[in-house]
């Protein structure tokens, strides 16, 4: 059983979402050699470069066309032109991705006078950061391999599979390879974004190159994870077998992604698989008399709230309320069944913010609270320990290496849970 609440208002609260530039910044960023060029105003740019900065503790180069006002009155094609040509002096990429912003889609910039750039048009006013990374990933596709002598790659598919990541971090597509390399599966990352987290010592350098997105069509399927589906239906197109599927968060989800894999390449789940899991469940014992009937609410993107409630769960944890700022029906019938499956009452917030999450708390108190850092400010006013998870979190360090997906992120997860609640530690 749910409650369903939702908010018509386009005025938030500290919504738990980012605008759609973010998710183009890190799908581009994730790719070898290819870099993101904002068109729009300075401000635009600087508020993604400097979130991502902050997250990620490192220099994220991000490119922009800064319009000012005359520009605006002129229209900015001129200036894009421009820009992209400064960003091949300076930097002389494989690839540069333009995004557009609200300002430039509501002046009616016409983008179609790039040629030879990808162009992914974003305004902030529709969509998230989680639409942006997808819009991003499709893209891309389609660019290269319009753009791409086909013959070159079109050869009998191969026992590799794509995987269209989302948006998530280095630790958790750390995760994911750890797991396929595990169990001898060749994969493509869409995209790699481990390369946010080399050493500054080390040249940034993504396994993602253009060549191995072109190879994308030769892979036997694409694996893809919640609403990010555009990508794997556009190579179902080349033959490319598509499976969607939960994010693999918790015991549950990552077995049946696992399992997928290893029924479609044929490859085994290796012992070093397995002994992973065992980690994860031996872990899960040893916590499971702190975390059990523990009250939880959760908030964040649609598909990893859905996969973190199902993780909850199965720690035998109580979810009174999920949020998440965006309107989804999908989000809606997904808390509906897996409510009724765990015979539960959960409040569901769909379209809402952090000020709607927190004043149901005040009358609903929970133990746990589970999202990113914005979240504090319900932790340290209502004494709730937070669990940092997914993006942004700017006010601690190396969150972005910890995974949430995995068995790894199982065990990591659980066992910062019940510190958390062992050390009384809020905000």
């Amino acid at each position: 059983m749910i409650s369903v609440y939702s908010e018509n208002s386009p005025l938030k609260v500290n919504p738990p979402k980012m605008c759609q530039i973010a998710g183009v910044a890190l799908a581009t960023l994730g790719i070898d050699r290819a870099i993101p060029l904002i068109h729009g105003s300075q401000g635009c740019a600087n508020f993604v470069k400097h979130l991502m900065s902050r997250h990620f503790k490192e220099p994220i180069e991000v490119a922009t066309t800064a319009l000012n006002e005359k520009l605006i009155a002129a229209g900015g094609e001129k200036r894009l032109l421009e820009a992209i040509e400064n960003v091949r002096n300076r930097i002389n990429p494989d690839l540069i991705v333009v995004a557009t912003t609200c300002l430039t889609e509501t002046i009616g910039d016409n983008v179609g006078v790039v040629r030879d750039c990808i162009v992914v048009r974003t305004p902030s006013y529709a969509g998230t950061h989680v639409n942006g990374f997808e819009n991003t990933v499709l893209e891309v596709l389609k660019f290269l391999i319009k753009n791409s002598n086909l013959r070159d790659y079109e050869f009998e598919k191969e026992e590799k599979i794509n995987v269209v990541t989302g948006f998530v971090n280095p630790g958790d597509v750390r995760e994911l390879k750890r797991l396929l390399s595990h169990m001898n599966t060749e994969y493509i990352m869409l995209t790699d974004i481990t390369s946010l987290d080399m050493p500054i010592m080390k040249k940034r350098k993504s396994e993602t190159t253009i060549t191995r997105v072109l190879e994308s069509i030769n892979a036997k399927a694409t694996f893809t994870f919640g609403e990010g589906i555009s990508s794997g239906k556009f190579l179902e197109s080349f033959g490319v077998m598509h499976r969607n599927l939960k994010f693999p968060i918790g015991i549950e989800n990552t077995d049946k992604f696992l399992l997928e894999v290893s029924r479609i390449t044929g490859n085994e789940i290796s012992d070093r698989v397995v002994e992973s899991r065992m980690y994860a469940l031996d872990g899960l014992i040893d916590v499971s008399h702190v975390l059990r009937r523990k009250k939880v609410a959760i908030f964040g993107d649609v598909e990893k709230v859905i996969a973190l409630t199902d993780f909850a769960l199965e720690m035998g944890m109580k979810v009174k309320a999920v949020l998440t700022a965006v309107k989804s029906v999908r989000f809606v019938e997904e808390m509906k069944y897996i409510a009724e499956k765990n015979k539960v009452k959960i409040a569901v917030f769909e379209n809402s913010d952090l000020y709607t999450l927190h004043k149901f708390l005040k009358d609903n108190p929970v133990d746990v609270l589970i999202g990113d850092y914005r979240g504090r400010y319900i932790a340290e006013k209502e004494k709730i320990p937070l669990l940092r998870v997914g993006f942004p979190i700017c006010d601690r360090f190396g969150y972005h290496r910890k995974p949430m997906i995995g068995y790894s992120g199982v065990l990591r997860m659980a066992e910062e849970i019940a510190n958390l609640l062992a050390g009384k530690h809020f905000g």
